[in-house]
């Protein structure tokens, strides 16, 4: 039996059939024009089984025109879109559709912002500190009172380092600009340590800090400067002690007036022990 497209006469294959409850449906492979063929009956552009052709011939050629469907639209064109699968082919092919359609981007999902902290309003322009108070500051003392801008001793470079006074300030205006950059922070800390300008380093990372600006990256210098300056600061007076001039003479007479007495006070101590031998000696006779 020869199964034809009702549509355009081409030849269905049967591998292509689905079968649909008592009838096979398919599509078309050159026109895509949908096919249903019901068992014990017959099909658009089919032969009947057993019949003999229409025209009277052996040959399979159709003799009429076969009706189009229902949906065909009035100027006379079928609708060709295939027909949808039944069933679990129906749900198998809507499943497949939506694995296939394009899925949304997932986000991650965002790290919770930090709130900003909100500073106490007054820092001390001495050592750094921030707190609520504007008369006197909590740590060191100063009375903010008393104080006159751009006269103050930590403001003022000491005498005959006035250059490395300023090139150290340039160096600190590089740390602010980029405050995570390392090699910056070891020029500037090296270039304190270097010309004595230890107090100047440490004041200006305090300030920073009381300004939380990079806190992990300016402690570690701000300790390592704080450490030098407490053992340059138990240094000094063996400096001193070790040194010329009047503050080394001073040293050394006190170290000799410490033996002298020290010397004194042996002889005293043997001079009484040698007395109170000698009384009882004479006090053991009278007896």
């Amino acid at each position: 039996m020869r199964i034809a497209c009702s549509a355009c006469d081409h030849p269905l294959d049967a591998a292509g059939l689905v079968l649909e409850g008592s009838a096979l449906v398919g599509v078309c492979s050159q026109c895509a024009a949908p096919f249903r063929l019901v068992i014990g009956g017959h099909a658009h552009g089919a032969d009947p089984p057993g019949d003999p052709p229409r025209d009277g011939s052996h040959t399979s050629e159709r003799t009429q025109e076969t009706p189009p469907p229902e949906d065909a639209t009035a100027t006379g064109s079928v609708d060709r879109q295939p027909r949808e699968p039944a069933g679990s082919e129906a749900e198998g092919a809507a499943v497949s559709r939506e694995a296939e359609a394009p899925q949304p981007p997932v986000l991650a999902p965002r790290a919770p912002v930090a709130e900003a902290r909100v500073l106490p309003p007054v820092k001390c322009p001495k050592c750094g500190h921030r707190q609520q108070r504007s008369d006197t500051c909590e740590r060191c003392g100063l009375v903010f009172a008393r104080v006159v801008k751009g006269q103050e001793p930590w403001e003022i470079p000491p005498a005959g380092k006035e250059a490395a006074w300023a090139r150290a300030q340039s160096l600190w205006e590089a740390v602010l600009a980029s405050p995570r950059e390392i090699p910056v922070h070891d020029a500037f800390v090296a270039w304190v340590l270097q010309h004595g300008l230890i107090e100047l380093g440490v004041r200006k990372y305090r300030h920073a800090l009381a300004d939380e600006v990079e806190a992990d990256t300016m402690q570690p210098y701000l300790d390592r400067l704080v450490q030098q300056a407490q053992a340059q600061a138990l240094a000094l007076p063996i400096r001193m002690a070790e040194g010329g001039g009047l503050m080394g003479q001073v040293a050394l007479l006190r170290r000799g007036l410490t033996w002298a007495v020290a010397f004194l006070v042996l002889v005293v101590i043997a001079v009484a022990y040698v007395v109170f031998q000698r009384v009882q000696r004479d006090a053991s006779s009278l007896w």
